[in-house]
């Protein structure tokens, strides 16, 4: 008996043990559950991303010599010349707009020994401080779209520079003082002869375009785009991925929430995203460094810069800011986008986003792939040929390629090198006599 007792005794005492045990893990519990976040962090990247000097470049570079013109388009060359202005220190600027005649203006980009780098659109100088070394602190709220350099002479160290802006017709001097000088003047302007001799055209009185003086010979290329996958710009432009619906459509597909839309084409691999809440308010302008700063800073965040876009259309005043895909140093065009990144800014976010989403990472070789493009006399006949042309609205002219689908297999891409021309703001393709009878549509 008493053996029971002791038996019953310690099954008592172990059992206490494990409710007491039980209990204790019931009231000191804490489940492992997920924490909610209604803030969603994307970390995903499409493709790439870049800095502002490596999407706000020139897209020309004419050297006047001995009355003569010299350029180049090549980023290889282009890439060399703003190396070396990286190491330049820009001081004393001065607006010496009003102290200049017509002729003076023009005078600035013609003068002999000077370097002339032009720009396709207006840069505001508060953008450009991220890519020369400016020493003013507080640069004046002015833009440009030519950088004229002064002739450097064999022993000097100093130079001026002219920040021009030919649409505002305002020009900002200002000095520049480098150890470097000596070589840039070594390395570029006592070489320019050797690149592609140039004409001037002369719009009007202070505006001149240049164009190679001989026929031109570029390379046809054909390339399969590589596909950029639709979920992630999904991901990074709604909010909350999560509660995004999607719907298949007949040539693409399309994801909605409760506020926006994106739909995806897979004609032409292009997406086309939409806020209707940030609608753009036309009373509101966003100056110009503070729109393009913002646009640089939406495609990094999702990394979307998948092939070699520039900074190509921005006014200031204007919400739509536009990158251009360049090719070899040239511009791409395509009437559907297909070459083009477009922002519309609304009141405080992205408004409306329209790009492709491939890259052209594979080029295929081809035969007959050498084209050539008749001199810049040819070419400015057929310009002023075009019905209804007035001189007073050509804005530019410039070889690029045509971006098509090859008509015997549509998914492969076809890059035609064509001269083009900007005409009230929009690029048409410059078109021969016979084929005038045709329509001309802006190329985006």
């Amino acid at each position: 008996m008493m053996k029971y007792e002791k038996i019953k005794s310690m099954l008592l005492t172990i059992l206490v043990i494990i409710s007491i045990s039980l209990t204790w893990n019931i009231w000191t519990y804490q489940p492992n559950y997920e924490t909610i976040d209604n803030g969603y962090v994307y970390d995903a990247p499409i493709s790439e991303s870049r800095d502002i000097s490596s999407l706000i470049k020139p897209y020309k570079v004419i050297f006047h010599l001995n009355d003569a013109h010299y350029g180049t388009v090549k980023e290889r060359d282009i890439d060399g010349i703003l190396s070396e202005i990286n190491k330049w220190g820009f001081y004393n600027f001065r607006n010496i707009t009003n102290t200049l005649s017509e002729r003076d203006f023009h005078r600035l980009m013609t003068e002999r020994s000077q370097v002339e780098i032009i720009f396709p659109t207006p840069i505001p100088l508060q953008t450009y401080k991220g890519v020369l070394n400016f020493e003013d602190r507080n640069l004046p709220k002015a833009h440009f779209d030519r950088i004229a350099i002064n002739s450097v002479g064999i022993n000097e160290n100093k130079t001026v520079v002219y920040f021009i802006s030919l649409k505002d017709r305002t020009v900002f001097e200002s000095n520049v003082s480098s150890s470097t000088l000596a070589n840039f003047k070594n390395r570029f302007m006592n070489k320019a002869h050797t690149y592609s001799k140039y004409m001037d055209y002369k719009v009007h009185d202070h505006y001149t375009i240049y164009l190679p003086e001989k026929a031109q010979t570029l390379t046809r290329n054909k390339s399969i785009p590589n596909s950029l996958d639709p979920e992630k710009f999904k991901d990074a432009l709604f909010n909350n991925p999560y509660y995004v619906k999607r719907a298949v459509k007949a040539n693409g597909e399309e994801y909605t929430d409760s506020y926006s839309l994106m739909r995806v084409n897979y004609t032409n691999n292009m997406i086309f995203y939409v806020n209707p809440a940030q609608e753009i308010e036309a009373e509101k302008q966003t100056p110009s460094n503070e729109l393009i700063e913002k646009s640089i800073k939406f495609v990094n965040e999702h990394a979307g810069w998948s092939d070699k876009y520039r900074l190509f259309d921005v006014n200031p005043g204007d919400p739509i800011v536009s990158y251009r895909l360049f090719i070899e140093g040239y511009p791409v065009f395509n009437e559907e986008g297909m070459a083009e990144i477009l922002q519309f800014w609304g009141k405080e976010q992205i408004y409306k986003y329209v790009r492709p989403y491939f890259i052209l990472d594979t080029f295929l070789p081809t035969e007959d792939t050498e084209m050539e493009l008749p001199p810049g006399s040819e070419v400015i006949k057929m310009v002023e040929n075009q019905k209804g042309f007035n001189p007073s609205m050509l804005e530019d002219i410039t070889i690029g390629y045509k971006l098509m689908h090859d008509p015997q297999t549509p998914k492969i891409l076809v890059l035609e090198p064509a001269w083009f021309y900007k005409y009230n703001e929009k690029w048409l393709p410059v078109v021969t006599n016979e084929e005038m009878g045709g329509n001309q549509n802006g190329m985006g």
